[in-house]
């Protein structure tokens, strides 16, 4: 059976280690959906739920050497209702458009599918490190308002620099043939924020 080209960002693969609420600041410039790996603002937003850290919402993860903390698993409005995500430019309070939950734990491993431009991923590049590629301002799939962000099969290197480890395909997948796109692999955040040998913002 082929793979289903269908992309859908990032989900934890086995057990959620642990999830995070952390702030979006009001009019981001880009989409915040379910899947989206996101990246520490470095700011503490006192929220109607206390101070939380902000995220990166200005711009979409670009190049290699991203702090990473995870993907998201939530999104939330100021007031604390649910949102299936959060749209570039909503003000909500004029402090922060809202919350969202993230997948931040270091050792976490997740799903993400390869967008083999050009090429797939194959078997001999499992435990090779890749980027992440993310759609225009974070663009939010419109039949399942999810992330479209895919593993990026070009950047497949050993570079210490890129976003992600790949760990192995799906059981479920096909991997190692570029007719056949769409692979999804297990993977981990390769340069994480908490992890233990990055530099602080």
């Amino acid at each position: 059976m082929a793979n289903l080209d269908r992309p859908a960002g990032f989900t934890p693969y086995g057990c959620t280690i642990r999830k995070r609420v952390y702030a979006v600041n009001t009019a981001p410039t880009i989409n915040l959906s379910v899947g989206d790996m996101v990246e520490p603002g470095g700011a503490q937003v006192l929220t109607p739920k206390g101070y939380k850290m902000d995220v990166v919402d200005g711009a979409v993860i670009s190049g290699s050497s991203a702090q990473l903390l995870g993907p998201i698993l939530g999104c939330q409005s100021e007031t604390g209702d649910t949102l299936k995500y959060i749209a570039a430019g909503r003000v909500g309070n004029s402090t922060i458009a809202g919350y969202i939950t993230v997948a931040d734990h270091p050792d976490q491993l997740f799903i993400g599918q390869e967008d083999a431009g050009g090429n797939a991923i194959d078997l001999a590049e499992g435990g090779m490190n890749v980027d992440i590629i993310p759609g225009t301002l974070n663009a939010v799939d419109s039949v399942t308002e999810l992330s479209t962000q895919e593993l990026d099969s070009d950047t497949a290197a050993t570079t210490d620099t890129l976003h992600m480890r790949i760990i192995e395909p799906h059981p479920d997948d096909i991997p190692a043939d570029d007719s056949d796109v769409g692979c999804r692999y297990i993977c981990q955040i390769n340069t994480h924020f908490y992890g233990s040998h990055t530099t602080a913002i």
